[in-house]
């Protein structure tokens, strides 16, 4: 079943409809603030590869896979494998060409995230990444190594996004990403936090980084955009 045909705009069908047919966890607050991302992306010609750290069945990959263009690619890393849901990955293939995600375009690693080496990030996420989403293992450890990874490849303009920050079930993620701030973030900063606004099971608060350098280009964008329906953190 295809859920954008004769939709002049997939990402918007995506967002308003299209992502209620795929498993997993996206609230409404974060999904407005990452299609305005990309809104912004699109609109001042930011190029680059995609990529995601754990994707689970492909909801908030496939959102990200709608604004690839030209020769750009999509990278999802996943073990695909999880305690009571053994090999999933035919399910994130499934929900993939259902959008028409080109299969040409879609880069799929069956692995830990942490067999990735640091200094070799761009071997399997790309070498110029405009978008990374980091959602795999919650260990303090791991969301530690997934940004140093996103650091590597993340391009001038470039923005991840780290899922599950303030969550009462994986109080180590928050643990990671601040002790990563205080001591490797280099020039990445936060911008925009879209803050939890649903039950517990449809999704956590999410924290966005750029670079420093990128910081009031996306703020300035985003008041833009959402007026007095968004908060940032230059905002108090």
């Amino acid at each position: 079943m295809n859920m954008h045909r004769n939709t002049p705009d997939p990402i918007a069908a995506y967002c308003l409809r299209g992502h209620e047919s795929v498993a997993g966890w996206l609230q409404p607050g974060a999904t407005s603030l990452i299609w305005s991302l990309i809104e912004v992306q699109k609109h001042e010609r930011i190029s680059g590869d995609i990529a995601e750290i754990g994707v689970w069945h492909g909801k908030l990959f496939i959102l990200l896979s709608l604004s690839l263009a030209g020769s750009e690619k999509a990278t999802a890393i996943d073990l695909f494998n999880m305690p009571g849901y053994p090999n999933f990955i035919a399910a994130f293939q499934r929900n993939v060409a259902q959008f028409e995600i080109p299969p040409e375009k879609v880069m799929t690693h069956q692995m830990r995230s942490e067999q990735i080496p640091l200094g070799q990030a761009s071997s399997f996420l790309g070498e110029h990444v405009r978008f990374i989403s980091l959602d795999g293992e919650h260990r303090r450890v791991s969301i530690m190594h997934d940004l140093r990874l996103a650091k590597e490849v993340l391009s001038d303009f470039g923005v991840v996004v780290v899922d599950d920050i303030f969550s009462a079930w994986a109080p180590s993620v928050t643990e990671g990403i601040i002790d990563f701030l205080r001591q490797d973030a280099g020039d990445l900063v936060p911008f925009a936090l879209a803050a939890s606004d649903g039950p517990l099971t449809t999704g956590c608060a999410k924290i966005f980084l750029c670079k420093e350098s990128a910081k009031s280009f996306y703020t300035d964008y985003l008041r833009r955009l959402n007026g007095g329906n968004i908060k940032l953190m230059t905002d108090f």
